[in-house]
């Protein structure tokens, strides 16, 4: 079991690239925008086309799992991806921090799947609930050492059954991106919004107070759906938002030939697990970060003095080692940092480290399903929080996935996300934007299996 990798010419503008080599095929942006060394939780960036499997959520009870040339269904598609990962070959360590492996996302109403809950369905999007999808291949960009290489895991594609096929090709398909690459076009429209009504919005508050008061939760993360049309290109408008508010965990999940889309912009790591290793880092308080010197400055004092932003992430910590220690071993849950300021390009956070340490017996699918959906999302008690009659419920966002063969798993919370379809498939608005209290969350899932 090896991989495989070529080195390709460095072109600066990735977003060009992608544009330019996926023309109407199935790609899966992971996109770090250069915020951090490749070798740590950012910087590098993963462009994957032409899924091998795709396992997808299509309600509460009907999953389909289509895995080389075969199609299987169920009603549970945690299940299905358990069962396809059983299949799957075990492979060493990568030779880069990003590699192939399932790439996807996962809405927060899989959640039901995992508890007893009777979470109201509130709206609707034209996705899935979850969606995954494995690539063998990928090109991998650091733009730290202005390198890019093709990477490809070639025995995936023997245990599904399908022919081979050389990683020439991909290369080939780069190296015709590159001398064809242009910058993805904007549009000088400005799309119409449309938000969620002020008085619905403010009635939510009020019920989520009086439950507040009555002891039944004690933090709650209100959401609100922004509709906006017309987006007609979802690379070009991920653009935009990437050069507007760059993110160390972005994404671009494209699919259905392009009618479909998943865009996620966080800076939040939701989980991450290597080898024995996890880490989970969630973030509670933000100042906006203007760029003035005094004005920063005052922001991050403001931010670090504030008793509410300082309990309501305390409240975070103590959930997330709950969650982790429903699977990691015993004694094994530390907080490394209560809280800290980080620093991004528009805001400041305080974020917390967290970690465990992964019992031999159990891997990282384990870990995601006890820990999904991210406190940070749910509010706090997760459970309780997530009946009905604890507050209003709109229907929320997606997770962004990550997973690569058995070693290795990371995912980000998502701050915001954009799902677009072509209007001329749906009556519905061509885009629906969820912006939330730091909902969702981009998990790079690298692994099957204990290891």
């Amino acid at each position: 079991m090896t991989w495989q990798s070529i080195e390709l010419p460095w072109r600066g503008d990735f977003g060009a690239v992608a544009a330019a080599l996926s023309s109407s095929r199935e790609i899966a942006w992971l996109d770090s925008g250069g915020l951090a060394p490749c070798g740590s939780d950012g910087g590098c960036s993963l462009l994957a086309v032409d899924p091998l499997a795709v396992i997808t959520q299509h309600d509460q009870s009907r999953a389909t799992a289509r895995i080389g040339a075969g199609e299987h269904s169920g009603p549970d598609a945690w299940r299905l991806w358990r069962d396809a990962l059983r299949r799957m070959p075990r492979l060493p360590p990568a030779p880069c921090p990003l590699a192939p492996g399932w790439i996807g996302y996962i809405g927060f109403e899989m959640g039901r799947l995992l508890e007893r809950i009777r979470e109201p369905l509130c709206g609707s999007t034209p996705l899935p609930w979850m969606r995954m999808a494995l690539f063998d291949r990928a090109i991998v960009c650091d733009p730290a050492t202005r390198r890019c290489v093709a990477l490809c895991a070639p025995d995936l594609r023997a245990s599904l059954g399908l022919q081979p096929e050389p990683l020439e090709a991909l290369g080939e398909a780069w190296n015709h991106a590159v001398r064809s690459a242009f910058s993805p076009s904007t549009s000088s429209q400005t799309p119409a919004c449309r938000y969620s009504p002020q008085a619905q919005f403010e009635q939510a508050v009020l019920r989520a107070k009086d439950h507040i008061a009555a002891g039944d939760v004690y933090q709650v993360n209100l959401a609100q759906r922004i509709a906006i049309r017309p987006i007609h290109d979802a690379l070009a408008a991920y653009a935009q938002l990437r050069q507007a508010n760059p993110a160390r965990y972005g994404a671009l999940l494209r699919f259905e030939a392009g009618e479909k889309a998943v865009a996620s912009v966080s800076p939040e790591l939701f989980l991450r697990v290597r080898g024995r290793d996890v880490l989970t880092s969630p973030i509670k308080g933000t100042r906006p970060r203007v760029g003035d010197p005094v004005a920063d400055a005052a922001a991050a004092r403001e931010l670090l003095d504030s008793g509410k932003d300082a309990a309501e992430l305390a409240m975070i910590v103590d959930l997330h080692r709950n969650d982790l220690g429903r699977v990691c071993a015993w004694n094994s849950i530390r907080v490394e940092n209560a809280r800290r300021l980080e620093i991004h390009p528009t805001v400041f956070h305080t974020v917390a480290d967290i970690r465990g340490t992964r019992p031999p017996d159990r891997d990282a699918l384990d870990l995601l399903m006890a820990c999904f959906p991210a406190g940070s999302i749910s509010g706090v008690p997760k459970i309780r929080r997530r009946h009905p009659d604890a507050a209003n419920r709109r229907r929320r966002g997606h997770a962004l996935l990550r997973r690569r063969h058995r070693r290795r798993v990371r995912s980000s919370r998502r701050i915001r996300r954009d799902a677009c379809q072509s209007p001329r498939h749906s009556p519905r608005p061509a885009s629906r934007l969820g912006r939330t209290t730091r909902h969702g969350f981009l998990s790079r899932y690298s692994g099957r299996g204990p290891g």
